[in-house]
């Protein structure tokens, strides 16, 4: 080993004659360096920086000098090579070559190991040579690119293994793809699709009209503008079949240039099960609009999920005023009892069908009862309530007519009994007529009453009683009425009741100015 004493350290070059302020310079960049500096003289480190120190762990540079690099090494080196033996290669190269740059595995003084980039370099001095000598901690650095290969690496198993296919567009054109894009046109090579514009995989024109090419480059530019573009494109296999695919480009950057990574993926049976839903709903909306009952379809918490043509029809409201909305929307204030119709609804959604009657509220204000039924359902997977509705506002009136009817049918019966009982009592004609005129006009509330009889020398039918004030004027006056005249000369002509309910425009009719606010009229032949 070399005699220490006889070493050369950075103060010996600093001394040497012709130096100056080149060798000032030295010194200062070799203590204040951040990466470690040393000298070796006859393969020993003969001087070193503080930095060198500091990497070591070490007190003192007296640790770090006087040793051969293997001293301050694993006994192997990461390659299986011992380091006292690779040590002396690695010095023998830089004094054969002028300097030599490798990756080199310390040992700090507490037993750590850390890996380093090492720069030897002979330096001529005092008619020998020494090596100067740098370590830089690569350690962050080996595992950062650790961590780089280790993504890539899995990059290119994603790339590659991928279901979908993965392709790379560099200026314009894909430079790379995985098995899947192959599969996916039924090339037999990756070579069929490398190298060609999107718009060579593709229909002339897109489905929009618009041409491949043209298009293909404006959604490139878009992808690096926004960074990141997904749309649907038509593509072409190499068996000239045309398939849909969703893309998604994304712009990653590679040193000075910008590539794109591409993603397809077919929508072959995605846009045929859009298409067969969009029949089948064209279908269900079809039946849903031609039921001539308001339908509805409500959720579990009874909100509309859809409404039918009906809905909208009864209510006055546009379809999209229900969805989202409950019965509550078109309740009218005060009409309903809103538990009623929500237990009502809770029952039906549990399987059991309900009805009941609803009152609703049109948008124009007009209130209106409705029956409501609710049976339990499925709405494209989801389960709900059906309700169907029908306006009873027609049938209520008619059912308060037949009502009322009923109800003056029986007054009428009655008022007949009494009119036949009073008259039973009656002792002289006159005052049988006058019992008939009065308790048919009371009795029946009918405008005005009277009797006329035939007289045949007139050949008219002439009044001999009539209600009230109004009858004694008629009957002072000698009203009469010509056989075939009018509805009561008529009546009396043919020997059939005649019934006009309005008036104005009957021809037969003849209005009497003592009777103004006659609307209709019944005549009866006795």
């Amino acid at each position: 080993m070399t005699d220490p004493k006889k070493n050369p350290k950075v103060n010996d070059l600093k001394a040497a004659p012709g130096n100056g302020d080149n060798e000032s310079r030295f010194q200062m960049l070799f203590e204040h360096s951040a990466d470690a500096y040393l000298i070796l003289d006859g393969n020993i480190f003969v001087d070193c920086n503080q930095a060198t120190v500091d990497m070591l762990k070490a007190r003192t540079k007296e640790e770090a000098l006087s040793t051969h690099p293997s001293q301050l090494s694993p006994e192997f080196q990461p390659d299986g090579r011992p380091s006292g033996e690779k040590a002396n290669e690695m010095i023998q190269v830089a004094l054969d070559k002028g300097s030599n740059r490798f990756e080199w595995m310390h040992r700090r003084m507490n037993g750590e190991d850390f890996l380093v980039e090492v720069l030897l370099t002979p330096i001529s001095f005092g008619g020998r040579t020494i090596i100067h000598t740098v370590w830089r901690e690569i350690g962050e650095r080996k595992q950062a690119e650790r961590t780089v290969q280790e993504s890539e690496q899995r990059f290119r198993t994603l790339f590659d293994r991928s279901a979908d296919a993965y392709l790379i567009i560099d200026g314009g054109i894909f430079v790379d793809c995985n098995q899947a894009t192959v599969d996916m046109l039924k090339a037999h090579t990756k070579e069929e699709v490398l190298s060609t514009h999107p718009s060579q995989l593709s229909p002339e024109f897109q489905p929009d009209g618009r041409s491949s090419g043209e298009k293909a480059d404006e959604m490139i530019r878009i992808a690096l503008e926004k960074g990141s573009n997904r749309f649907e494109w038509m593509h072409r296999k190499v068996t000239g079949e045309d398939f849909p695919v969703e893309v998604l480009l994304t712009p990653i950057p590679l040193g000075d240039r910008t590539i794109i990574h591409t993603v397809w993926r077919n929508i072959s049976e995605r846009k045929q099960a859009q298409e067969s839903l969009a029949a089948s709903e064209k279908t269900y909306r079809g039946i849903f609009n031609s039921m001539s009952e308001a339908i509805y379809v409500q959720d579990a918490e009874g909100r509309f999920v859809d409404v039918n043509d009906g809905v909208v029809k009864m209510y006055g409201y546009p379809r999209e005023n229900f969805i989202g909305k409950t019965p509550e929307f078109v309740s009218a204030p005060g009409k309903n009892d809103m538990d009623v119709v929500f237990t009502a609804f809770g029952r039906a959604f549990e399987g059991e069908p309900q009805q009941f009657e609803f009152w609703g509220l049109r948008k124009n204000g007009e209130i209106f009862p409705k029956d409501v039924r609710l049976y339990p359902g499925e709405f494209f997977g989801q389960k709900v309530v059906i309700a169907a509705a029908v306006d009873t506002t027609e049938r209520k009136k008619l059912e308060r007519g037949i009502r009322e009817a009923f109800e003056r049918r029986g007054y009428q019966v009655q008022v007949s009994t009494e009119i036949s009982q009073e008259l039973a009592s009656a002792t002289e004609t006159s005052d049988l007529f006058e019992r008939v005129v009065t308790l048919a006009k009371e009795r029946l509330g009918y405008y005005h009453v009277q009797l006329l009889r035939y007289d045949p020398v007139q050949d008219a039918v002439v009044l001999i009683n009539g209600y009230g004030e109004t009858g004694k004027k008629m009957l002072a006056a000698g009203h009469k009425l010509p056989m075939g005249s009018g509805l009561i000369g008529t009546a009396a002509a043919t020997g059939e009741t005649l019934l006009r309910s309005a008036l104005k425009d009957d021809p037969d009719w003849q209005p009497n100015p003592l009777l103004p606010d006659t609307q209709g009229e019944v005549a009866v032949p006795i």
